[in-house]
């Protein structure tokens, strides 16, 4: 049962790398210079009457720019969009600021497109190395076979020290 939940978290992942310009509502560089270290903002789907309405933000207005503080204004609901712009989720306008779901970064950034993208280029990097290392033991392993004695040997014991290296670094520690 939890090989199963791994396996679907780790697709799931693959699935939101691979769809990152889709999911993300904004490309990683994109700077929003008046909402610099701004907070996560929250999704309603009641308003202050407590009536159900579409799913909306309030948005970010900057109260203290010395203390980097900020305050919803709840005098303009913002409707999101879905499926709109080659984009899974937008606001209707964006005359009242950005929408950032997970806030911003010091210099204005959307941490969670920058996060989005980022898992698309670290799974890339971890594919690229696993299939290195998978050809380089395969030519290896075909190499220490083929030609055995002592160079099947030598190919064995390296194969031992790249396997004895993590706890090696435990010891440094």
């Amino acid at each position: 049962l939890a090989r199963l939940a791994g396996a679907l978290c780790l697709a799931f992942l693959i699935l939101v790398a691979i769809a990152a310009p889709f999911i993300a509502p904004y490309e990683p560089v994109t700077q929003f210079r008046e909402h610099l270290l701004a907070p996560p903002m929250t999704v309603h789907l009641r308003d202050a009457e407590g009536h159900w309405r579409r799913p909306f933000i309030y948005p970010l207005q900057i109260v203290d720019r010395l203390e980097r503080r900020f305050a919803e204004d709840r005098a303009h609901p913002v409707p999101l969009r879905f499926f709109a712009n080659g984009h899974l989720a937008q606001l209707d306008t964006e005359a009242y600021g950005p929408w950032l779901l997970l806030g911003s970064d010091p210099l204005g950034r959307d941490l969670f497109s920058r996060l989005v993208h980022g898992a698309r280029i670290s799974l890339g990097v971890a594919a690229t190395a696993v299939g290195g290392a998978l050809l380089i033991g395969m030519a290896l392993g075909a190499l220490a076979s083929y030609r055995g004695g002592a160079i099947d040997h030598a190919i064995m014991r390296l194969a031992e020290f790249v396997l004895l290296l993590p706890a090696l670094y435990v010891v440094l520690a």
